[in-house]
């Protein structure tokens, strides 16, 4: 038997901005700015990092960076990697899970 006293009128709210952690690597040849440029790319976009950590093979001047950081939807960390792939000398970028 329903209790209609007790239903609640519940809606979502359209205008909650919530968020999700996100990490990302980014491979990329070694080169003066780069991490700067990558940088740049999410202060761009309004983007805080929460970590960066970058790694470097000298044998083969190629730099791994991780990067977490908060995003409101997924589609906005699409936007993000295809961001980073077009920074001059990556090879690579793609969300990991940590």
């Amino acid at each position: 038997m329903l209790d209609t006293e007790r239903i609640v009128d519940a809606r979502w709210a359209m205008d909650a901005k919530s968020s999700y952690t996100a990490t990302i690597q980014v491979e990329a040849n070694e080169r003066t700015g780069l991490l700067m440029d990558i940088s740049q790319v999410l202060a761009s976009m309004n983007i805080s990092i929460i970590t960066m950590n970058a790694k470097t093979d000298k044998n083969n001047d190629i730099v791994w960076t991780l990067l977490t950081f908060d995003v409101v939807s997924a589609g906005q960390l699409d936007n993000i990697i295809k961001s980073m792939r077009k920074i001059r000398g990556v090879t690579r970028a793609y969300r990991i899970n940590v």
